[in-house]
């Protein structure tokens, strides 16, 4: 499993859904994956379900279309779990995934059994988020999928401080633009592990891409000398 096109090509219908008692991660990733499909795959007739939410998670964009009524014995073509370790994490959802006819995990919790018939599970990722964004293409990847995304890393690594935070989530990168409803960035510095590396903590430092900062007018101004 290396995207989530792969299962996207062939099918109608699709639900996603995540843990009980939905946190920031639980909710981020779910509408990560929710926008992706309705903006670029807008034949698909899509549900995320999920318990209410809390109310500080309903900026992200199409919050408000999240479904929490469980009723129904829609038979999905594809149910998408995230952030969960079992089936019964899901809930009311539970009978959707029992009766979808193919089923995908994308978890990071490390009691997670592969309870689907495709699973991307890693224990060492940050966050449920994190590995959504491995599996979008990122020139796909637009504003308010970003927002959804970060915010769910933001809320499983402690704003980058837990011992989960790893080289993924310690980027320094430039936004430069927006064009075409996608975010142009220009990466600056990335995260790279060293030997030291375990899966209960994260060892590395900070390491210079090759691209110079291209925003330097307001800098330049302020009379900052700009070497970055």
């Amino acid at each position: 499993m290396t995207n989530f096109d792969d299962f996207l090509a062939e099918v109608h219908t699709v639900a996603i859904g995540g843990h009980i008692r939905p946190d920031g991660d639980c909710v981020g990733s779910c509408l990560a994956t929710y926008n992706y499909i309705k903006t670029w795959y807008p034949d698909i007739y899509v549900t995320v379900y999920l318990e209410p939410i809390p109310n500080i998670f309903k900026f992200m964009a199409r919050s408000n279309e999240i479904v929490s009524d469980f009723s129904g014995d829609t038979v999905y073509d594809l149910f998408i779990a995230q952030d969960c370790g079992d089936t019964g994490r899901l809930g009311g959802a539970a009978h959707f995934f029992e009766q979808a006819k193919h089923t995908v995990c994308v978890d990071h919790h490390i009691s997670n059994q592969s309870f689907a018939q495709d699973n991307y599970i890693f224990p060492q990722a940050s966050s449920a988020s994190e590995l959504v964004y491995e599996l979008l293409p990122k020139e796909r990847i637009t504003k308010e999928i970003a927002e959804c995304i970060y915010t769910g890393m933001v809320h499983d690594t402690g704003v980058f401080q837990y011992s989960c935070t790893s080289r993924k989530t310690m980027e320094i990168t430039e936004v430069i633009g927006y064009e075409n409803g996608e975010i142009q960035l220009n990466p600056l510095y990335v995260f790279e592990e060293d030997e030291n590396t375990t899966l209960e903590k994260v060892s590395g430092s900070l390491k210079r891409t090759k691209n110079k900062m291209q925003n330097v007018f307001k800098l330049q101004l302020a009379g900052i000398k700009v070497e970055v």
